[in-house]
């Protein structure tokens, strides 16, 4: 499989990761590992409050099947995309970007690619590393800088992967994270996951009540084409 590296366009920093919106006080939903049983559900969710949202594909983990010759997971994607959600790369087969060669994580990357373009007829340009691992040292961000991606991070852990059915949990800590923005007039980069249904499901409903609640403004997905910086984009 050959790798498609892409030269940088725009302002949108390269090469380092990036934890934060531009926007003050607004929050960008991110959900990792999907497409999963919750997902359809979940844009159910986020119809209804006119909320969009990036998910981060995995091409093949987790027992699921490849998403691209799966059916369903083929037409999640696809209403992704139709309902105006931004689809980026969470790597084919969410493996620890930091402890495999270089030639393995470009052709992982390339898999994912193929597969996404097997999909939607292109792929993206936005990636979160699995275990938000991509370092400096192991030359994993220089790797994902030559193939044209910009790396994404966060800024608050809904802490989901921890213990996946304590929503009580889980929403003191969205609290605890606006409480801080409240104060600090931060912008939030949320990160979730959709394989975990308490979160897909029942903290999406929080947050999306709470934000509105504080004022905050609305939910945006990670890159908006409104506004931006060389080192944020939400």
């Amino acid at each position: 499989m050959s790798v498609d590296p892409r030269g940088e366009e725009g302002q949108i920093v390269y090469g380092q990761p990036i934890r934060n919106c531009y926007v003050p006080k607004t929050i960008a939903l991110t959900y990792d590992d999907g497409p999963s049983q919750n997902t359809d559900e979940l844009l159910d969710i986020l119809d209804e409050a006119g909320a969009k949202a990036t998910f981060f594909i995995t091409g093949n983990s987790n027992g699921k099947g490849p998403i691209d010759t799966t059916r369903k997971w083929t037409d999640v994607i696809k209403r992704m995309v139709q309902e105006g959600h931004q689809i980026a790369s969470h790597t084919w087969s969410h493996d620890n970007m930091d402890e495999v060669g270089s030639q393995a994580r470009r052709l992982d990357m390339a898999q994912n690619e193929r597969a996404l373009a097997n999909i939607l007829g292109k792929y993206p340009a936005y990636m979160r590393p699995p275990y938000l691992q991509c370092s400096n040292h192991t030359g994993c961000l220089s790797d994902m800088r030559d193939l044209g991606y910009h790396v994404i991070s966060y800024a608050f852990d809904s802490g989901d992967w921890m213990d996946p059915d304590n929503f009580t949990a889980m929403a003191e800590r969205v609290d605890q994270a606006l409480e801080s923005g409240d104060e600090q007039g931060s912008r939030m980069l949320l990160i979730q996951h959709d394989t975990v249904r308490t979160s897909a499901i029942d903290l999406t409903k929080y947050i999306l009540d709470v934000v509105s609640q504080r004022g905050w403004k609305g939910s945006y997905q990670v890159c908006s084409a409104r506004r931006k910086d060389s080192l944020t984009c939400c």
